[in-house]
C-alpha cells in the first residue's frame, strides 16, 4: 500500500499539467484571436484602400471625360466658324490642359486626314511610308494589312497590326503618320512632311514652300498670320500638271479627328481615346472609336 503523500503528490502533478495543458491553450486561443482580429484589421484597412481607389478612379475618369468633352466642344466650335470665315487654318496637333479642384485633364485634338489611311493607300504608299521613316516592317506586316483588307475589310484600329508581330515602339510611330479613320484622302494643310511626300510628283522643295506657306510669316504654326491652302492658292505652289495628278487624292479641310483625354487625381491616371466624324452639311459629331482605360 502506497503512502497517502505519494497520492497527493501525484494529485498536485496532475493538477499543475492540466493547468499547464489549459495555459497553453489559452496562448492559443490568444494567438489565434490576435491573427483573427489582425486578419481582420487589416482586410478593413484594404477595404477601405480599394474604396478610396475606386473613388480616385471614378474621378480620374470624369476628369477624362471633361476633357473629352473640352475636346469636342472645340472641335465643334472649329468646324462651326470654318464654315462662316474664309480662311480658317486648323493648326493640330494641338494641346488643351486644365485644372479642376485637386485634379487636372489633358487633351490632345489630331486631325487624321494628316495621315496615310491603312485601309485606302496603295501597297506602295504603305511601302514607302515604313522604309523612309525607320519602320520596321516585321516580315509579313504588308501582306498581314492587305490580306486582312482583302478578306475582312477595313482595319479598326492600329492596335491590330500588333498581331503582325509589330511591336509598341514602331506601333508608336506608325500612329503618327498613319491612321485607319479617313476618307481616304490627304490634308495638304494638316499633313506632315513625311506624309505629304506620298503623294505622286511631290519634291522636297514643293513640300517646303507647302509648310512654309501654311506657317505664315513667322514661321510659326498656331499664329495669327497662318495661312489656308485651298484649291487656288495650292496650283502656284504645285503646278497645275501635279495638281491634276493628286487633285481626287488630297483635302484642304479636317472630317475625322482624335481625342486622347487624361484625367488625373493624386497618383490615379485614367485614358480616354475617341475618334470623332464631323458632318458639315448636319453640324455633328459621330463618336467612330470610344475607348477608355
Amino acid at each position: 500500500m502506497k503512502p497517502s503523500g505519494w497520492k497527493m503528490s501525484n494529485k498536485k502533478k496532475q493538477l499543475q499539467s492540466n493547468k499547464g495543458i489549459a495555459l497553453i491553450l489559452i496562448l492559443w486561443v490568444i494567438v489565434i484571436l490576435e491573427a483573427v482580429v489582425g486578419g481582420f484589421i487589416y482586410v478593413s484597412r484594404l477595404q477601405t484602400k480599394i474604396a478610396g481607389y475606386q473613388v480616385e478612379t471614378l474621378k480620374a475618369f470624369a476628369l477624362a471625360r471633361g476633357g473629352m468633352e473640352k475636346g469636342i466642344n472645340y472641335i465643334n466650335n472649329l468646324k462651326k466658324t470654318s464654315l462662316t470665315t474664309e480662311a480658317a487654318p486648323e493648326t493640330f496637333p494641338m494641346t488643351l490642359t486644365a485644372e479642376l479642384g485637386e485634379g487636372s485633364y489633358s487633351v490632345t485634338l489630331d486631325n487624321e486626314e494628316g495621315k496615310l489611311n491603312l485601309n485606302t493607300c496603295s501597297r506602295e504608299q504603305l511601302q514607302q511610308l515604313l522604309g523612309n521613316n525607320g519602320i520596321e516592317a516585321h516580315g509579313n506586316l504588308l501582306d498581314f494589312i492587305f490580306t486582312w483588307r482583302e478578306k475582312r475589310g477595313a482595319l479598326d484600329t492600329l492596335q491590330e497590326l500588333s498581331l503582325a508581330g509589330l511591336n509598341q515602339a514602331n506601333l508608336a510611330k506608325l500612329e503618327d503618320l498613319a491612321t485607319v479613320y479617313s476618307n481616304g484622302k490627304i490634308n495638304v494643310n494638316s499633313a506632315s512632311p513625311e506624309v505629304l511626300q506620298l503623294l505622286p510628283g511631290m519634291t522636297g522643295d514643293k513640300i517646303k514652300e507647302i509648310v512654309t506657306f501654311r506657317l505664315g510669316i513667322d514661321n510659326l504654326a498656331g499664329t495669327a498670320d497662318d495661312q489656308f491652302l485651298d484649291a487656288t492658292n495650292i496650283s502656284g505652289i504645285l503646278g497645275a500638271p501635279v495638281l491634276r495628278v493628286i487633285r481626287d487624292s488630297i483635302c484642304y479641310r479636317g472630317r475625322f479627328y482624335k481625342i486622347a483625354a487624361s484625367g488625373s487625381l493624386a497618383k490615379t491616371t485614367r485614358q480616354i481615346t475617341a475618334f470623332l466624324d464631323y458632318d458639315a452639311s448636319k453640324q455633328t459629331v459621330k463618336i467612330m472609336y470610344w475607348k477608355e482605360k
